[in-house]
């Protein structure tokens, strides 16, 4: 059946939540459109109830989970300006901005800039929402505070500043580890696989070998083998790859792409783990990667217009392995 039914279950939020609770939520989903419009249709109800002459009609922070919403979804569209103005417009219903609300909205902020390479500005947001959750929270080890440390590894990662993403990022680990020392937990292995594409930045692959070991174990306790171990293996994979070691490399990308195909995910990750193994097999079994290449090639035609580009390159790899082939053959 179709995800996108009416029987589909939206996600609607009561508070302001990280843009990555959405981005978790959309990519379950095979119509953005649908959240768009209901969160319209709720913002639209909800203004028109905070202007009816009642006791207690302040309906702002529920009209702010809207706009923070409707942002959200904008920026997994891609929609830079429009996600912008609606993560503002949410902003801008706390003037005081010393609330645990405006931090998650200044995080949303950051980060949106950081995935369209403003990072300046992806800085200065996501460093306010570290200083106003600082003042909000004091002392208190917490979640959020973690978040925003990881967060900030992350840009100066994309800006290939290694080592002080690796400084931000392991005290985001160290934190989670106190936090969730007790129970395993998906922010955990999240930290660890951070932590493990830094340090293949800084060539260290013996040691980001075990982050990502780690980061795969700390999810499948945490929810089993899903999309996630997936691809904490993926990355695990291509690390063996670095270190010459192709049938190891193999055997995890592999082990990768049978939980992708068990898994409830959309046809593109599905694609993306074929690919990935043809790109492993490439080194050691060419029938098979070219095997695996076309099955991607078919899964990203399925999902539609937003994954022609990855099957036309595909389809040029596809052609070059055929070429390979046949010059193999050739020379027997």
């Amino acid at each position: 059946m179709d995800k996108s039914s009416n029987n589909e279950q939206l996600y609607e939020p009561k508070t302001i939540v990280i843009y990555e609770e959405y981005e978790r939520q959309l990519e379950l989903s095979s119509d953005t459109k649908k959240f768009i419009q209901q969160y319209e249709r709720t913002l639209l109800k909800l203004q028109e109830e905070s202007i009816k002459p009642c006791i207690n009609h302040d309906k702002s922070e529920q009209i702010a989970v809207c706009y923070n919403g409707l942002a959200s979804v904008y920026s997994y569209q891609g929609n830079f300006k429009l996600s912008e103005e609606f993560y503002t417009k949410a902003l801008d219903v706390y003037p005081e901005k010393c609330d645990l609300n405006a931090a998650t909205i200044y995080h949303n902020l950051g980060w949106m800039y950081s995935q369209f390479e403003e990072e300046e500005k992806a800085l200065e947001f996501c460093e306010n929402a570290l200083v106003i959750q600082k003042k909000c929270l004091g002392d208190i080890l917490h979640p959020d505070i973690a978040l925003s440390y990881d967060t900030l590894g992350l840009i100066y990662y994309t800006q290939d500043d290694d080592e002080e993403a690796l400084v931000l990022q392991n005290i985001a680990l160290n934190m989670r580890k106190e936090l969730y020392k007790d129970n395993p937990h998906s922010s955990l292995a999240e930290s660890y696989s951070n932590v493990g594409l830094t340090l293949i930045s800084l060539y260290r692959h013996e040691e980001a070998l075990e982050s990502f070991r780690n980061a795969a174990n700390v999810e499948a306790q945490a929810h089993g083998e899903n999309q996630d171990v997936a691809f904490y293996m993926t990355n695990e994979a291509y690390v063996y790859l670095e270190l010459k070691k192709n049938y190891e490399a193999a055997q995890l990308a592999s082990k990768a792409c049978r939980i992708f195909n068990k898994t409830n995910v959309r046809s593109s990750f599905r694609g993306m783990a074929h690919d990935n193994l043809a790109d492993v097999l490439k080194k050691i079994d060419l029938k098979n990667s070219k095997q695996n290449m076309i099955k991607a090639y078919r899964l990203y035609l399925h999902y539609g217009e937003k994954e022609l580009p990855q099957a036309r390159l595909l389809s040029s790899k596809i052609q070059a392995i055929d070429e390979t082939l046949a010059l193999t053959f050739k020379n027997f």
